[in-house]
């Protein structure tokens, strides 16, 4: 049984897409496949698993030597199980930066496009198989590619992930501003405040803010690590106190709380 994974911290992406590939691996293919977690499902894509009717994948931490994997919206070991190189890596399928890492004792088929979504690559993949789609699988490619690309704000956004999207709504007539605003309000958005030298009495805290309200006023970036490994990407969004990180407040911590923007501007007392 092959197990196919996202990375950890899963959004609606890496919920969807392991899902998403196991009905194609299984129904049009006839591989014995199951999507696993590598941990909670954030609330965005809990809401898109109870809207489209599944059931949460089964959550994971380690695999085996024993193990068949498909890896799909990442290729990076560190948001993956620690001794992932054990296992038999046979595909992976991603829309990030190739970042190294991972070993494989075979040949595997690697796909790594530059779109938005991890989805939208599988929907290319797929070519006429896509049409055989049931409305569940639909409706999860749907949600996936409306997550990654903030429901085609996003500057990752491409054509083809914008037609794949609009095709997919109009299949299942569902209209694209509507569902999205629902996706968006299910999601608990972990807003990191920096400061800098000018609010030297303030302390960074998590809040929550309405995103339909911060996105008017964001600018796309990214973190990369002293030696220019991508950490994560975000929105930075400035307000009257500092600054906002609009990220996966998960994955983000660590990382942010070492880093120094700026001599004059740095994350303080970051809690969850």
């Amino acid at each position: 049984m092959i197990k196919i994974i996202g990375h950890k911290s899963p959004d609606t992406d890496s919920t969807g897409s392991p899902i998403i590939w196991a009905w194609y691996k299984k129904t049009i293919c006839g591989v014995q496949a199951q999507p696993k977690l590598l941990g909670e499902p954030n609330p965005e894509a809990r809401f898109v698993l109870d809207y489209w009717q599944f059931e949460k994948p089964e959550i994971i931490s380690q695999v085996s030597d024993t193990d068949q994997l498909i890896i799909v919206d990442t290729n990076n070991p560190a948001e993956l199980p620690a001794n992932v190189n054990e296992a038999k890596i046979l595909e992976i399928i991603d829309h990030h930066l190739l970042v190294g890492g991972l070993k494989t004792n075979t040949p595997l088929t690697m796909t790594i496009r530059p779109l938005a979504c991890t989805a939208t690559v599988m929907h290319e993949l797929m070519g006429d198989a896509a049409k055989k789609m049931p409305d569940k699988i639909k409706g999860l490619m749907l949600s996936c590619i409306l997550s990654d690309t903030l429901e085609f704000r996003s500057p990752t956004t491409t054509e083809l992930d914008k037609t794949v999207a609009q095709d997919l709504a109009l299949e299942l007539k569902l209209d694209i501003p509507t569902y999205a605003s629902k996706m968006f309000d299910a999601k608990s958005d972990e807003i990191v405040k920096i400061y800098s030298e000018a609010f030297p009495n303030e302390k960074a805290r998590i809040v929550k803010h309405n995103r339909k309200l911060l996105m008017k006023n964001s600018v796309f970036a990214a973190l990369l690590s002293p030696q220019g490994k991508y950490l994560f990407d975000f929105f930075v969004i400035k307000n009257d106190e500092g600054y906002l990180l609009d990220c996966d407040g998960s994955s983000v911590k660590e990382p942010v709380s070492y880093t120094h923007l700026r001599a004059h501007e740095t994350v303080l007392d970051l809690v969850c």
